[in-house]
Parts: C-alpha cells; sequence; structure tokens
C-alpha cells in the first residue's frame, strides 16, 4: 500500500505531461496561419487607392480592393468583381457577382462602382493614380443592383473596369478622400484587409471572411519592412519569411542552392531608367524646380543619355539577367507592344555622347571639363535610393560615364523618404527610377500626358517626367481608342518614340523578375505569366502540414506523438515500480 502514494505521482505527472501536450497542441492549433513577405516601406507612400503610385503600396491595394475585369490567373483578361462583361460599340456592361461581398459583409453593388468612378471623373485630386484611365469614359451608371453600365467618348480596346472598386457606404462619408491614409477600419472585398499598419515598419493584413472565391487559405499576411534587399534575403534564409521578389543577381544565385527554397525567373515587366529634369512647369505653364541649366536643352539630354552602356550594365550589374532596349515598355509586358526602335535609335556609347555634345556646342576647357553655354563647368547631381545594392553598382558606372563626358558628378545615395518630396518640387537633376509595367501599356503612358502635370509649383501629380508635349497627347488618345491590335501597335511605338526623343526617361536596363520562396513551408501556389508571387498565388496559398485556417500541425494533432510519450512515461513507472521495491527491501534487511 505505501507504493500507491508514488504511483499516484507518477500518474499524475503522466496525465500532466499528456494534457500539457494536448494544451500545447491545442494552443498550436488556434495559432493564426501567416504567410509572412518582405517590403520596403519607404516604398509604401500611402495606402489610399486613389493616390497610391509606389509599387509596394499598389501590392498591398490589390490585395483589398479588386476591380470589375482585369488580368486573372490565366494572364487573360477576365472578370474578377464582375462574372459577365459584354460591349457594344461605346457601351461596357458589367454583371457584378452574386457572392461579391465587402469585407463587413455588406454587397458589392453597382452604386459602388458609379460612386468611385464619379469620385475620380470629377476630382483632380483623386487622379493621382489612375486619373488618365478615365478619360474616355462619358458616364457610368446603375443599371440594377448588381448591373452596371460604361459609355465611353469613342470605341476603345480598353476595358474601363480595370480601377480598384472602393464601398460607398465609406468612403461618402470621409470629408477629404484625396487626403484620407485608409490604414485603420479598412473596409474591402479583396482576400485580404489590413488589420494593423505600423508607419516605416510592418503591415498585417487578415483574411476577409466574406471573400467571393471563399475564405483565403491562410488567416492572413505580415508584410515586415526591411531597409535592403540583403536583410530580406537573410531572413528569406533563416526562414524569417516565406517568399521574396525583386531580388538582385547576385542574391539570386546565392539563394539557389539553398534547400528548402525554390528560386524563379521571369522576362522583365520592369525598367530602370535615368531620369533627367527638363525644367518643370504647371498644367499652365508655370515653371518650377532647381534643374541645372543645361538640362533644359534637349539636346545635352540626349547626349548624356547616349552614354549610358546597357549592354555593360546587364552583364556588370546583372549578371546577365535581364535585357536591353530604349523604351518604357519592357519585352516582358502583356501585350507585345516591346520594341527596340530599329533604326530609330540613337547610337550609344561615349564617343558618341562627346560628338553630340560638342555637336550641340558643348566644348571643354584645357583640362577636360566640359562646359556650358556660358562658359562654366557642368556638374549636375545624381541621386538613388542606395538601399538598393543594383542601384549603387549602377550610379557609379553613370559617375564614371559622365567623367568621360568632362562632366562632374555629385552622388548622392539616399532612400524614397528622402528623394520623393524633391521630386514632386522639381529639386533635383537626374535620380535614378524604375517602374513595374502593368497589364496594358495605356497607363504607363497616360503618365506622360500634359493633364497630369501638377496644377501649382511642387503639388503632388501623376506625371512621370515633367514634361507637356501636345503632339505627343494626340498619339496617346489615337491609341487609346484604337480598336485593330497592328494599327494600335504603331501608334504605341509612335508615342514611345517621342518620350525615348525627350531624353528624360533614359532606359537604363530590364531587369528580369527574380524571386525565391520557401517551398518547404508554403503550397499551393500558382503561376502567373511565370511568376508564382502574385495576388492570386498568396490568396490561395497554404502552410503545409497545417489545415487551412491554422497554425503548424502541434502534439494534439499528432496521436502518435503522444501515445509514443505516453509508452515512454509507463516504462518509467515500471522502473520506478522496481526501485522503490528493491529500496523497500533493502530498508527491511537493514533493520534485521
Amino acid at each position: 500500500m505505501k507504493l500507491i502514494k508514488p504511483l499516484i505521482g507518477l500518474g499524475a505527472a503522466f496525465a500532466f505531461t499528456v494534457g500539457s501536450l494536448s494544451a500545447a497542441g491545442a494552443a498550436q492549433e488556434a495559432e493564426p496561419s501567416v504567410i509572412r513577405l518582405a517590403t520596403n516601406m519607404d516604398q509604401v507612400d500611402t495606402l489610399n487607392p486613389f493616390t497610391a503610385v509606389f509599387n509596394e503600396a499598389i501590392v498591398v491595394l490589390d490585395y483589398e480592393y479588386e476591380p470589375l475585369a482585369g488580368i486573372g490567373p490565366s494572364g487573360d483578361y477576365e472578370g474578377i468583381l464582375a462574372d459577365e462583361f459584354d460591349v457594344e460599340g461605346t457601351t461596357w456592361t458589367y454583371h457584378i457577382r452574386d457572392a461579391a461581398k465587402w469585407s463587413d459583409g455588406e454587397p458589392v453593388v453597382a452604386d459602388d462602382v458609379v460612386w468611385t468612378y464619379e469620385a475620380i471623373m470629377n476630382d483632380k485630386a483623386l487622379q493621382v493614380a489612375n486619373g488618365e484611365s478615365v478619360g474616355n469614359i462619358k458616364q457610368v451608371t446603375a443599371e440594377d443592383e448588381k448591373t452596371v453600365v460604361f459609355e465611353t467618348n469613342s470605341p476603345t480596346p480598353l476595358h474601363p473596369g480595370i480601377l480598384p472598386i472602393v464601398p460607398k457606404h465609406i468612403w461618402e462619408d470621409i470629408e477629404n478622400p484625396a487626403e484620407y491614409q485608409n490604414t485603420e477600419d479598412v473596409v474591402g472585398s479583396g482576400p485580404f484587409i489590413i488589420d494593423d499598419f505600423n508607419q516605416g515598419t510592418s503591415i498585417t493584413l487578415k483574411a476577409n471572411e466574406h471573400y467571393w472565391k471563399g475564405k483565403p487559405g491562410v488567416d492572413g499576411l505580415d508584410l515586415i519592412g526591411f531597409k535592403n534587399t540583403d536583410a530580406s534575403v537573410l531572413a528569406l534564409r533563416n526562414g524569417e519569411i516565406d517568399m521574396l521578389g525583386g531580388l538582385s543577381s547576385a542574391q539570386f544565385e546565392s539563394l539557389k542552392s539553398v534547400s528548402g527554397l525554390t528560386t524563379y525567373q521571369v522576362t522583365s515587366k520592369h525598367f530602370w531608367d535615368l531620369q533627367i529634369n527638363p525644367g518643370w512647369t504647371t498644367v499652365s505653364g508655370e515653371p518650377f524646380g532647381t534643374q541645372h541649366k543645361v538640362l533644359e536643352d534637349q539636346a545635352f539630354r540626349q547626349a548624356v543619355a547616349q552614354a549610358i552602356d546597357s549592354e555593360t550594365l546587364v552583364d556588370r550589374v546583372l549578371n546577365g539577367l535581364g535585357s536591353t532596349g530604349p523604351t518604357i515598355i519592357p519585352p516582358g509586358a502583356p501585350g507585345g507592344f516591346f520594341t527596340k526602335l530599329e533604326g530609330k535609335a540613337r547610337p550609344q556609347g561615349t564617343d558618341e555622347a562627346i560628338k553630340s555634345l560638342e555637336a550641340a556646342g558643348y566644348t571643354t576647357d584645357a583640362q577636360g571639363n566640359r562646359l556650358d553655354k556660358d562658359g562654366n563647368p557642368i556638374t549636375l547631381r545624381l541621386m538613388f535610393n542606395g538601399t538598393n545594392t543594383q542601384n549603387n553598382a549602377t550610379a557609379e558606372f553613370i559617375v564614371s560615364w559622365m567623367k568621360d563626358l568632362g562632366i562632374t558628378i555629385e552622388s548622392n545615395s539616399s532612400n524614397w523618404d528622402v528623394m520623393s518630396p524633391l521630386i514632386t518640387k522639381g529639386d533635383y537633376d537626374m535620380y535614378i527610377n524604375g517602374w513595374g509595367v502593368g497589364q496594358d501599356p495605356d497607363y504607363q503612358l497616360s503618365i506622360n500626358v500634359c493633364s497630369t502635370l501638377p496644377d501649382t509649383p511642387g503639388a503632388d501629380n501623376a506625371s512621370q517626367a515633367g514634361v507637356c508635349d501636345p503632339e505627343y497627347d494626340k498619339l496617346f488618345q489615337a491609341q487609346h481608342t484604337e480598336l485593330d491590335r497592328d494599327t494600335r501597335a504603331g501608334l504605341i511605338e509612335d508615342s514611345l518614340q517621342r518620350i525615348y526623343d525627350w531624353g528624360t526617361t533614359n532606359i537604363l536596363y530590364y531587369d528580369d523578375s527574380l524571386g525565391a520562396y520557401n517551398s518547404d513551408r508554403l503550397d499551393n501556389l500558382v503561376e502567373v505569366m511565370g511568376s508564382p508571387y502574385n495576388r492570386f498565388s498568396v490568396a490561395q496559398a497554404t502552410i503545409k502540414g497545417a489545415d487551412s485556417g491554422s497554425g503548424d500541425v502541434g502534439a494534439a494533432d499528432s496521436p502518435w506523438l503522444i501515445w509514443t510519450i505516453a509508452g515512454v512515461v509507463a516504462v518509467l513507472i515500471i522502473i520506478a515500480l522496481i526501485v522503490m521495491a528493491s529500496r523497500r527491501k533493502k530498508t527491511a534487511d537493514d533493520r534485521q
């Protein structure tokens, strides 16, 4: 009988052990499943869908707000919020899915679409992101609760229903929607909605339980801010994030052999350019900015651009993982509108640039300094985002090429928080810039028309280059409404030629889309146009070994583990019994 108490203690320990394991498993089961992504918080200019233009902000907004139609998982145009659409002449009709709801449970209705489009059409402050996309729209009307009709001024090959829709019942009560930060109490229609926003640090999104395609495969997304891609690459290696795009060629190569990671490479839909300040004006023609006066000369800008050796940049900066070309439409952009401007592009190289400078009247002094028309040595300012390793390497080449031309460069490694307001004010000479091109060339072309210039000096605007060229505007409008694909391609090429000739947006290279993801952890990814890193993929992805909407499998989900431990504990009990029996016998012998 004296063994009962120790046995009870061991039994309690066993019960406690198994109970603790079950509780731990249950706790782990309740822990939300989250995909962890890296982001550059400097590139989150705003989370207002009417005014956001930076890529990282647009990525977040794509998870929250859906359009009626757009590029789908197939890589072609298809309905998103709309399940049906058709066009007859200048009339586009979209039917909104019956299952489409806002994240607060309210249905998505035609009035939401009408309110969104009329807000953009009637308020220039809300046209920063997508103003030119509504330029051909005459009116938008709700035919019934689920049917919306667009009337365009002229026939167009472009879906008018490609803009993100916002909920009228939320936004109509916002006093100044252009200034609204949109970081709290967000209501959207996409697979994920902002749950927590920490300026400069992180963004947390939660799964939209009312999403029309069903709840996403995970409970949420953690967008973790990193100051540079080297830090995010290390985080991917260490299992702290799950997916990473925008890799440099060196980073990409370094991850190829890492166990548990899968890398991917997609033909470029992105370009990097040397942006040169031509002297900004307002939409009414009022000049502003602090650019060097020589940059107002188109011949000078063109000559500087000739010094860019893109082949060297692709070889030395991208390690061959990219391509070259003269225009703002990359080779991997949808639609097949990439062009080399064969027979129209100027010859490249510093020798050719020097010839062009001399022909334009820019000579050198005895020390080899390039002189402006007043006989003063030319010094230009170059700024770039120094958190990007490729930008740093590219800047070194630019400084070297300008030195060969006799031009001194004041190089400034900066970041987008500092650069953005300077660009808006025209307070720069040159900067290294990058753009990702969307589903049609129209948007990239649209940000170069005269109407995108600011109303007042230094005001927010959508203009890419600060140029107003009425002849370009005519070409843009013509391609915007041309239905014949081949004719439109010719108009687009003519438009690209004019931008090229401005000498303001000078292509450095097209970098292939390079990335990697944790294939040991992520499952059910889907490729869109060759890339597994897209909103459709993230929305349906699951965590391996976890139930949808739950954390990793814990002890409670592993009966074999519990019974294995139970067996070990039972063996320990038997051993304890033998030891205690032996000890009891020894004690009795000692008493004798």
